[in-house]
């Protein structure tokens, strides 16, 4: 003989969940429908320079120069507003943070570069080496740029020794051309 489940026994065990979870649906609708009336912003109050309490459910216009307290629904306090920044204040302010952001981005950056150094070096014997491979061709440069300029000294002196022969005279267009050319090696 093969028994077939009850099926009013099986739909009872599943209509149980499905009713807790429409209870609940209709629960948190409710909920949210009972607060779509109401602010969720607080309650401003301050005291203006009169002496008197303001109260309102949006900053207070007179209050802008004085910290505001908002207030939760219970009257308990939930944070308090400071005062409008005059301009110098602002411009004080924003000075301040440019600075602040600056002085991060110039750690980062420091950061960056010993990272890239540690990354390009990673030990001081592979950056002694790149620094003397760098150095050797500023030292060759220098020595070549040495011995030209003995060599044009050297070139020089035979023109000069000439050109004191016409001291007081003008120079002979070659000599001239030549000394100039020297000059402008």
């Amino acid at each position: 003989m093969v028994r077939t489940p009850n099926r009013r026994a099986n739909g009872r065990r599943l209509a149980a969940p499905l009713l807790l979870v429409a209870a609940l649906l209709c629960a948190s609708s409710a909920r949210a429908a009972d607060d779509l009336g109401r602010p969720t912003v607080g309650i401003y109050t301050c005291i203006d320079s009169q002496g008197r309490r303001l109260t309102a459910d949006r900053p207070i216009p007179e209050c802008s120069t004085k910290e505001q307290h908002v207030l939760n629904r219970d009257g308990s306090l939930k944070t308090i507003h400071p005062p409008s920044l005059t301009a110098d204040e602002r411009a004080e302010r924003d000075a301040r943070e440019r600075r602040a952001f600056e002085a991060r981005t110039a750690l980062a950056e420091a950061v960056r570069r010993d990272r890239n150094l540690m990354a390009r070096y990673p030990s001081e014997n592979v950056h002694q080496r790149a620094r003397e491979a760098a150095l050797d061709t500023v030292r060759l440069a220098m020595k070549a740029t040495d011995s030209r300029l003995r060599e044009l000294s050297n070139e020089r002196k035979p023109l000069l020794s000439e050109a004191e022969f016409y001291q007081g005279r003008t120079l002979p267009p070659k000599l001239k051309q030549q000394i100039d050319a020297n000059d402008a090696s």
